[in-house]
């Protein structure tokens, strides 16, 4: 008789003092690589972009200016088609895309030299906000190039933070909901930003759905979160032989063996004031039932620090006998 490992996690982060909880949900199936997985999944805490201080879903073209600077013609489009170079990536699910969104199609471009962006035409008057973030939707694979979120208070001058950072041939959700502050707007009686493209001959880049919001003093962002495979047969060829599942026989193994299962929760502090008691709370469904595990709580957590939390689980029942 076989075991079967049960792998539907819930990771939940929780900053005590902010009341504020991330809820973070997958399936994953045990691989035979004993590999990590890691989720590139972006969830935002309390910012309120349901009541932006200024958006756009690309339906007005108008509202966003195009160039480069590179002195070609290789420049972002806003329209509806997504990506048509002969390594197509498609089009963007973004929430609006039937509306517009905006394409750099480094592909169907592919000049050995390409340095285009496409930034908001009206500045926008964030003079109320003492701290500002912006979301936007976005789908992008990289080969050979880089990808910036720039600012500025005159339209001349720009503070530059690469974003998209991938492995060669990755890519990122579609769409990949993405969340980061603006130091260089707060306050700003005039705000402006660019995305900007970098490189050459790469695959493609869409945007949609950008708004701008104050942001909390308390936020907490929760950037990634995965878990290793957590029993070692053998060696490594064994892994690659065997099939998986289907050879974890109840009587084979002694609990010696078992190692322990490690869930891992990437968190960044997003809001402008300290977080305190930060933990990960993780919940797995095994076959005795759902079991609940909590790691150490974070004593503190400064305004743009990041931070990682782990949970060490050994479970014992999954390989015990009785199917």
């Amino acid at each position: 008789m076989s075991k079967k490992i049960y792998s539907l996690i819930l990771f939940a982060a929780v900053a005590l003092n902010a009341s504020a909880q991330i809820n973070y949900e997958f399936t994953k199936p045990v691989s035979k690589n004993n590999l990590i997985s890691k989720s590139s999944t972006f969830i935002t805490g309390g910012k309120d972009f349901e009541n932006p201080l200024w958006e756009s879903d690309f339906s007005e073209p108008s509202d966003w200016t195009i160039d480069n600077n590179a002195g070609n013609d290789d420049d972002w489009v806003i329209g509806t088609e997504g990506s048509s170079g002969p390594f197509t990536i498609g089009t963007i699910n973004s929430t609006s895309a039937e509306n517009g969104f905006a394409l750099f199609d480094s592909d169907l471009l592919c000049s050995g030299l390409q340095d285009a962006w496409i930034r908001n035409t009206v500045p926008i008057d964030l003079s109320s906000s003492s701290a500002v973030s912006i979301q936007f939707e976005t789908y992008y694979r990289d080969f050979q190039g880089s990808c910036f979120l720039e600012t500025s208070v005159d339209g001349d001058v720009w503070t530059s933070t690469e974003i998209l950072d991938l492995e060669v041939n990755a890519s990122t959700e579609n769409p990949a909901v993405l969340t980061f502050t603006l130091p260089g707007l707060d306050n700003a009686e005039q705000g402006y930003v660019r995305f900007r493209y970098n490189g050459g001959c790469d695959y493609a880049w869409m945007i949609d759905d950008v708004k701008i919001a104050a942001t909390p003093p308390f936020d907490l962002r929760m950037t990634g979160g995965w878990y290793d495979e957590y029993i070692l047969i053998g060696s490594q060829e064994e892994f690659e032989t065997i099939d998986y599942l289907d050879n974890l026989e109840y009587s084979a193994y002694s609990e010696g063996n078992v190692r322990p299962l490690t869930f891992v929760a990437e968190v960044e502090n997003t809001g402008t004031e300290n977080l305190t008691g930060i933990l990960l709370s993780v919940d797995v469904q095994t076959p005795s039932g759902m079991e609940s595990f909590t790691s150490d709580a974070l004593a503190s957590l400064s305004p743009g620090e990041l931070a990682v939390l782990t949970i060490d689980v050994v479970l014992l029942d999954a390989f015990q006998a009785g199917g």
